[in-house]
């Protein structure tokens, strides 16, 4: 879209968090924490689905063999 535009020095460069351990591992139930009020509200995810899901997030979170990783940045 740029180049379209006329900007012809463009670069990108893309960013991905992974973590195998540490607070980096807890973004994914922490947010699921954060959003499970509205998940419930909007008939997305009952509370028990919610609940079960940060269950296993966690066991993730906590298991050494896990990798999770964060939302690419650009």
């Amino acid at each position: 879209m740029l180049r379209r535009a006329g900007i012809q020095d463009t670069e990108l460069n893309v960013v991905q968090p992974a973590h195998i351990h540490g607070e980096g591992k807890l973004m994914a139930p922490l947010t699921m924490s954060r959003i499970s009020d509205a998940l419930a509200a909007k008939g997305l995810a009952t509370e028990s689905e919610v609940q079960h899901t940060l269950t296993e997030l966690n066991h993730a979170a906590a298991d050494s063999e896990t990798v999770i990783s964060l939302p690419r940045i650009f």
